[in-house]
């Protein structure tokens, strides 16, 4: 009968020990994983080098097509790295948004601005329930424009709207150049939701923190 005990007590303790091992791997890819959640956030703000790199290596056979097959071509690969970051209304968005883009013209310096010399300080990564994450990133970037892009629209607000500390909207109304640089400090709040262990932006917030403005004289 001791015999029979000790051999059921081991049993009982191998059982036990094989499932906490199973039950630990099994675990391992809900664990937290920073680099994972962060990783379509860094690709979103990757998203003008990757257009530039595509239209480098592309741009010879860019520039023997016709307008509607060129512009064709690049949607496919902005559009194909949407859907690897985005999900919902948000893909939905951009796609729509890239279709009024045309490689024969400005709009996609105007769809990627305030991208340039874009460095980022701070990144903050925080779990929210099983399949849920918020991603706030602080970042420093400039955007070039012309103050006659505003006519009609914000030109009044511009101070109140970047939160520009080195001008008063009075001195800005009164500016002799019309073309500037504004460097601002941003932090942009990401919502990402884990789909097939593969995290994907659904909603994503701006939030300037401060600018300043630089003015720049026109090349006589």
């Amino acid at each position: 009968m001791a015999i029979n005990k000790l051999l059921a007590a081991g049993l009982l303790f191998i059982v036990l020990t094989l499932g906490f091992i199973i039950f630990i791997f099994s675990y391992r890819p809900m664990v937290l994983n920073n680099k994972d959640i962060q990783k379509p956030v860094m690709t979103f703000f990757n998203l003008q080098n990757i257009f530039l790199g595509y239209t480098k290596e592309n741009e010879n056979r860019l520039n023997t097509l016709d307008q509607v097959k060129a512009d064709a071509l690049i949607h496919r690969k902005l559009i194909q790295t949407f859907k690897g970051i985005f999900i919902g209304e948000l893909l939905a968005r951009y796609c729509a948004d890239i279709e009024y883009c045309s490689w024969f013209s400005e709009d996609y310096s105007m769809f990627f601005r305030g991208f340039d010399n874009l460095k980022i300080e701070k990144v903050k990564t925080k779990r929210i329930g099983a399949n849920k994450a918020i991603c706030k990133v602080i970042y420093r970037c400039e955007e070039r424009s012309n103050l006659t892009e505003y006519e009609n629209l914000d030109i009044k607000n511009l101070v109140q709207k970047y939160k520009i500390t080195n001008f008063t909207q009075a001195q800005l109304n009164k500016a002799q150049y019309s073309d500037y640089i504004i460097y601002s400090e941003n932090q942009d709040e990401f919502h990402l939701k884990q789909i097939k262990n593969k995290w994907f932006i659904y909603e994503f917030n701006n939030s300037i923190l401060n600018s300043k403005l630089k003015l720049i004289e026109p090349h006589k």
